[in-house]
């Protein structure tokens, strides 16, 4: 049998939005403020195009710091803001390098692309560009200062030229030929030793030198159009310039291009017929970056819009990277903030059930989070408020983007809108992501008020005591430096927390103890100490749902702190921290197994496993064995949480203490996660190869799932099917070594 190659994926068409939508949001229109006869406008500088800034009409935030630096308020008149909206056509036809006829259509954008000097508007350039002022002449300019310039024809088209050199009859023959012609040409020397006694003039109009670049020159003194030529006369050695669609490497402030001289050799033009362009070289060279730029922030204009509308007051990169599809940015996109989104949502969603219905059990419970936190209804809320516009799935190219105030001809592909592609799945993705971005830059109350704002959960009885136990969430998070005091040994599970507690005692205060915290209502802590088999009534039941969710949210959160994981690495250690076999192992070593209320089978089988657990292994055991204890254990772990919740009625208070459960485990994944690098997908592999089975994974992808078969020597061997693709793929690979390690006798039938 042929096994398909890991790579190879079979995928079909998930049902979608596709829309074209303005690559700008609508308050990028709106006017300039007038105050007393004034415009009230914000100056910020164009980070990677220095020499430029841009005026827009409103104050962003949050402010891309990638792309622009503030400079200032601006006030400036009616006169002055005509002046600034005239000098945008005439500046972009020259930069475009298109026709001045006004003949198209004009975006509805309103922001003013301006030179600067010195932090402030360059008002000489935008005059001389308006012919406001007398035009410079090359004979005005020094020669250190020809050297940096841009030309512009007089005659003929709208064309501008890059300096490469100036000369005059002093410039002997050789160097003149080397210039024009360049060093690689091989009838170079021949032509130098041709012209060995001429000057560079005599060599320039010389009938024998029939080179292309030349001709239009010739052309032009033989016409009379050059008046006369004589050793005060000055020419300029150039190249014509780029479009700047078509500067295509982005260059630093002051970096000059390259100079390359084509086959056809260098053209020479004569100064009386050019002048002057009030750009110098160097900043032309950073239009390619402008317009690169511009693009950037007329899509950021939508995280602006965002950020106004739901009151977002974090940093730019969270919200954009929010906004972001995988599709579009394979590293910086959404993924990460929607596992965070996921777990806040998860948590919100728990609170707000447990105060709905009061008599559900946890079973019970869970299918009704489960209605609000499903993904066909966070797609139906995004669809439902339009956030799909502030979802960039595509970007709008250079070649087509159109600036404002610029009216030449429409040329074929020049747009304001993009097309975006959005499925039911990335829509649900997405209203995680902007859940997580919300947490981070306001805080989990303004996140859950964003949840309600999207009827996710509607505002019912439950609302008010959700929105007031999650009024306070500034507990405390990790201190990073705390991770390099960690000893350079492996942390040992039994050296995480000491065993608080003494077979002799039989008070529960211990509990109490080992948490450092103190229950006001103690019935709380024996509810949440007992199990359903021996009060089927008051039993921790609707509490260890409350602490599930609460403990993964905390964990995620302390994970975030580091900043410095994959969206895998992310969930890998999430899985790894709130697994049953972890919480169990936990469960003990705070001494809850002491004092948990259960039936007598269940009781002995706790105390057998307690008695065999091996702690000397290590937090990062892989195995997805490990002992296999009680999950009552794990259970009443969560239980706690719930009830501490409950009993203090503070989601800070309640962090705290999982925070210092859950410090040291977080550290020691940090500080060695590159042992997690040799996932379980590897890890299988590896061990069927030592046995003589060769291991193959295939992916295929369907409508609402992905579904992964694991071979081994050409056989199906395990089949799995998920949302989540790695995911599902690790869970695969467990049950597949789980099942081979079976069949090679490692571990028994029962386990």
């Amino acid at each position: 049998m042929e096994v398909p190659s890991i790579s190879k994926k079979l995928k079909s068409t998930l049902p979608q939005d596709s829309k074209s939508y303005r690559n700008f949001s609508s308050i990028l229109s709106q006017t300039f403020s007038p105050e007393e006869n004034k415009n009230i406008g914000f100056l910020y500088r164009i980070r990677s195009a220095p020499d430029f800034g841009v005026i827009l009409p409103f104050q962003p935030f949050p402010i891309p710091d990638q792309l622009l630096d503030p400079l200032g308020i601006l006030r400036f008149s009616f006169q002055s803001l005509n002046d600034l909206r005239d000098f945008q056509h005439e500046f972009w036809t020259d930069i475009i390098r298109t026709s001045k006829a006004k003949e198209g259509e004009i975006s509805s954008a309103n922001y003013l692309i301006v030179p600067l000097v010195d932090n402030a508007i360059n008002w000489v350039t935008i005059f001389l560009l308006l012919e406001k002022e007398k035009s410079i002449k090359v004979n005005d300019l020094t020669p250190a200062q020809r050297e940096n310039m841009i030309v512009k024809s007089l005659k003929g088209k709208n064309t501008t030229w890059q300096c490469i050199s100036c000369f005059d009859d002093s410039m002997d023959s050789k160097e003149f030929l080397q210039i024009l012609l360049g060093s690689d040409n091989p009838d170079l020397q021949d032509l130098i030793d041709l012209y060995d006694s001429y000057s560079a003039i005599d060599v320039l109009l010389d009938d024998r030198l029939n080179i292309d670049s030349l001709s239009d020159f010739k052309k032009l003194f033989f016409s009379g159009a050059i008046k006369s030529i004589s050793t005060d006369n000055i020419f300029i050695f150039a190249n014509q310039t780029k479009s700047a669609r078509h500067i295509d490497n982005p260059v630093n402030a002051g970096e000059m291009e390259k100079q390359k001289i084509s086959e056809k050799g260098t053209p020479v033009l004569h100064a009386s017929l050019v002048d002057v362009y009030p750009l110098k070289a160097s900043t032309w060279l950073q239009c390619g970056n402008l317009l690169s730029a511009l693009v950037e922030l007329e899509s950021a204009s939508y995280i602006w819009e965002f950020a106004q509308t739901f009151g977002y007051k974090g940093c730019f990169k969270y919200l954009k990277d929010a906004c972001t599809n995988p599709y579009l940015d394979s590293k910086n996109n959404y993924d990460y903030l929607q596992i965070l989104g996921n777990s806040i949502l998860k948590v919100v969603s728990t609170i707000h059930v447990y105060f709905r219905y009061p008599k559900k059990n946890e079973y019970q419970l869970s299918i009704s989070r489960f209605k609000n936190i499903s993904s066909p209804n966070l797609s139906s809320a995004g669809w439902k408020f339009e956030l799909q516009r502030f979802l960039k799935t595509n970007s709008l190219k250079i070649s087509k983007f159109r600036p404002p105030f610029y009216a030449s001809k429409m040329i074929s592909g020049e747009t304001w809108d993009v097309e975006h592609k959005i499925t039911d799945k990335m829509m649900a993705d997405f209203v995680e992501a902007l859940i997580g971005a919300l947490y981070l830059g306001n805080g989990i109350y303004d996140a859950a008020q964003f949840i309600y704002d999207l009827e996710i959960l509607i505002k019912d009885s439950a609302y008010e005591d959700t929105m007031k136990l999650l009024s306070n969430d500034n507990f405390t998070i990790l201190d990073l430096r705390r991770i390099f005091s960690l000893p350079g040994n492996q942390l040992k599970l039994g050296e995480l927390l000491p065993i608080l507690y003494d077979p002799t005692i039989k008070k529960i205060e211990i509990i109490e103890s080992s948490l450092d915290y103190y229950f006001s209502n103690k019935n709380l802590l024996s509810q949440a100490l007992t199990h359903y088999s021996s009060d089927p009534i008051r039993n921790y039941n609707r509490f260890e749902f409350l602490g599930n969710s609460i403990i993964d949210f905390t964990v995620l959160s302390e994970l975030f702190v580091f900043g410095q994981f994959t969206p895998e690495e992310l969930t890998t250690f999430r899985h790894i921290l709130v697994s049953n076999n972890f919480l169990r192992k936990l469960a003990i070593s705070t001494g809850l197994d002491k004092h948990i209320h259960v039936k007598d089978e269940l009781k002995t089988e706790i105390i057998r496993f307690v008695a065999n657990s091996r702690w000397e292994d290590d937090l990062l055991n892989f195995d997805p064995h490990c002992d296999n204890p009680p999950k009552i254990l794990s259970d009443c772990l969560e239980a706690l949480i719930g009830a501490i919740f409950i009993d203090c009625e503070s989601l800070t208070t309640t962090c705290e203490i999982i925070e210092n459960l859950f410090s040291d485990p977080i550290m020691y994944l940090v500080k060695n996660k590159d042992k997690c690098q040799k996932n379980i997908c590897e890890k299988l592999v590896e061990y069927g190869s030592r046995r003589g089975k060769s291991i193959e994974y295939q992916e295929i992808i369907e409508k609402k799932a992905v579904k992964i078969l694991i071979f081994s020597n050409g056989e199906l061997y395990i089949e799995k099917q998920g949302r989540i693709p790695w995911f599902v793929k690790k869970q695969a690979a467990v049950e597949a070594y789980d099942k081979l390690r079976r069949e090679e006798g490692e571990i028994s039938e029962s386990i």
